[in-house]
């Protein structure tokens, strides 16, 4: 029974933090960012905790007297043991030098009671085992988080930001495509990426041209499918190397020139062996633990909206917390993330701007460091690139994007927290998912 209790609790811990304060009240601001009332085991302490939090709201003085009047003031005073407690914390630490000490071991016993009571909900049935897993990290990682402490001086900041430039681990990924490295400089650790756009565009496509430019970088590349299988996947990389349709792959309709190709085309993705493609993993906790063992250089999630979810939220909320999360993964990891998203349908034909156009959720937008749409041109907008482009109407560019198989597009950059926005024409050929800069139009 007593090794139980030494698990969940530390009741000289927690009476140190408090008789701290009252030593030296400076510290609250600090503490402030580490602990909250129910990280306390005691009831008499997280009365304790919040009453000192509310008088350093108001910018009063944090001691004996005004903590007294506090706790009588909500009622509380009686519950704590009156005065005498309270001075009786006053003189249990000598000084406050080991105070982060015990905030470490108050936070510890917190994450034990939160560990042993999700899974007694778990031994009941009341949560599955991948709620189980999700609560327990999150509910660790809030914890931990709280103990993190970076040096924010501009001396400090200043010797990461030179050891950032002179890192080459920092010099980032780049996504192979030069619109997009001109504009947003490449995928770089701990920044999230969006490519949205409208069912039918190109976003898969998109994020598998860029998928297959980074691991021809030597970079391994962990690549989340919600919505297609491993092999489809795999032979929507082929068709682009190959030129070989999907269809006759998926038929095994192959001549004999066509099944070289294939063997080619494999056997140059399998001699790079860092292309990992995983269509059963379908949430956060899931895509945290398949990180952690493959350890790759670019994740990318197809897509977001499809997730399976392991919070409480619903609606839009749901959404904003799974956007949150991504954004997470990039931060504790130190990696770059492509996620996928939806467009609204109620867009119709306009070309895609801000954060409105966002399915889901607004957040999707407001979490990432860059945002890429994919927009077909209406017929006014394809009628001024005829012009540019020395095409004499509408009927003749139709003509030559068939012949091309393919489909005038525009790749934009609606964000970019690091740079300008912009956007280029592409063609979009289809059947090779495959996205090709426009002046290539000139040859057809």
């Amino acid at each position: 029974m007593n090794n139980s209790n030494n698990l969940i609790k530390n009741t000289e811990a927690e009476q140190s933090i408090l008789g701290s304060i009252l030593l030296d009240s400076t510290i609250v601001e600090e503490l402030d960012q580490m602990l909250n009332e129910d990280m306390f085991y005691h009831e008499e302490h997280k009365y304790i905790f919040k009453a000192i939090k509310e008088i350093n709201k108001r910018n009063e003085v944090i001691d004996i007297i005004t903590l007294t009047e506090e706790l009588k003031r909500k009622g509380h005073l009686n519950n704590i043991g009156g005065i005498s407690y309270i001075t009786s914390l006053s003189t249990i630490v000598p000084t406050v030098s080991n105070f982060m000490s015990y905030v470490s071991i108050v936070i510890e016993k917190y994450k034990n009671r939160n560990i042993i009571d999700k899974f007694n909900k778990f031994s009941l049935g009341e949560i599955d085992d991948n709620t189980l897993i999700y609560q327990l990290e999150n509910d660790i990682n809030k914890a931990n988080q709280k103990l993190i402490k970076k040096d924010s001086s501009i001396t400090a900041i200043s010797e990461r930001a030179f050891e950032y430039i002179n890192d080459e681990i920092n010099e980032g990924i780049k996504t192979g495509i030069k619109f997009l490295d001109d504009t947003i400089g490449g995928l770089y650790g701990s920044e999230l990426t969006t490519i949205a756009a409208k069912s039918g565009r190109g976003k898969t496509a998109l994020a598998l041209q860029i998928l297959r430019n980074v691991i021809f970088q030597g970079k391994k590349v962990l690549f989340i499918s919600g919505e297609m299988s491993d092999i489809q996947i795999l032979f929507r990389n082929i068709a682009s190397l190959t030129g070989i349709s999907v269809v006759k792959m998926k038929n095994r309709n192959l001549n004999d020139e066509e099944i070289v190709k294939y063997i080619q085309a494999l056997s140059i993705i399998n001699q790079e062996n860092n292309l990992y493609i995983n269509d059963s993993v379908n949430t956060i906790s899931g895509i945290k633990r398949e990180i952690k063992s493959i350890k790759p250089s670019l994740v990318i999630i197809d897509y977001l909206q499809i997730l399976d979810y392991e919070g409480k939220e619903v609606g839009e909320a749901k959404f904003a917390d799974l956007s949150r999360q991504i954004k997470k993964i990039t931060l504790d990891f130190n990696i770059p993330v492509i996620q996928l998203a939806q467009l609204n349908d109620e867009l119709k034909d306009e070309r895609p701007k801000g954060d409105r156009v966002m399915r889901s959720s607004k957040q999707i937008y407001m979490d990432s460091n860059s945002v890429i749409y994919i927009h077909r041109p209406t017929e006014k907008e394809a009628l001024n690139y005829c012009k540019t482009m020395g095409i004499e109407d509408i009927r003749e560019l139709r003509r030559r994007e068939k012949g091309f198989g393919a489909n005038l597009s525009e790749i934009i950059v609606a964000k970019n927290r690091d740079g300008e926005s912009g956007f280029r024409p592409y063609w979009y050929i289809g059947n090779l998912f495959s996205f090709e800069e426009c002046k290539k139009i000139q040859e057809i």
